[in-house]
């Protein structure tokens, strides 16, 4: 069995705080050490006494308060460790680029790719892959009237061979006859 020691401290240990001089009750930070002073500000106050932090014109360390250390951005802004070592356009720009999944998405079934300039395009610039491997078949844009139909009912599968070109009503008909098939 393992015995665990527990640090405590008799509430007659108050401490007095270097800073604004009142009596406080330190609390255990770990490691055995205990809280120097009775407040962050008093803490914030004392890192400015010591230099540890200020401002940019009196230390050059500082940048936000958040690092003591200088650090440079690939583009030359200064910025702080907390963020990779980035400024925050460069850092944006970096979590942008991570997370861009080559223009393709799926969502009930279909597939959309990222196409800004076509014009029958939806918010955000994506169109329906299969619409757009059938007007690639036809060297032309397919209007508004006409439909793809998935022959094979699989809504990914985008081969031109399980692509059928009907009209609304036509691919109406067609599901209408074909319900229970």
């Amino acid at each position: 069995m393992k015995i665990v020691h527990r640090i405590t401290r008799p509430s007659s240990q108050n401490v007095l705080c270097p800073n604004s001089k009142v009596s406080f009750y330190p609390g255990y930070e770990g490691k055995g050490k205990y809280q120097k002073y009775c407040s962050k500000s008093c803490s914030v106050k004392a890192q400015h006494k010591r230099k540890e932090i200020g401002f940019e014109n009196k230390n050059p360390n500082y940048i936000d308060g958040r690092s003591s250390k200088i650090l440079v951005c690939s583009c030359g802004k200064k910025t702080s460790s907390y963020r990779n070592k980035l400024c925050l356009k460069c850092f944006r720009k970096k979590m942008s680029e991570e997370n861009w999944k080559g223009g393709r998405y799926f969502h009930q079934g279909y597939v959309y790719v990222y196409s800004p300039q076509h014009p029958n395009r939806v918010s955000g610039g994506y169109i329906k892959e299969h619409r757009l491997v059938m007007e690639k078949h036809l060297k032309r844009y397919l209007t508004n009237k006409e439909v793809v139909h998935h022959k094979n009912r699989n809504k990914s599968d985008n081969r031109i061979e399980n692509l059928q070109l009907m009209t609304h009503s036509e691919h109406t008909i067609y599901h209408n006859k074909h319900k229970n098939k």
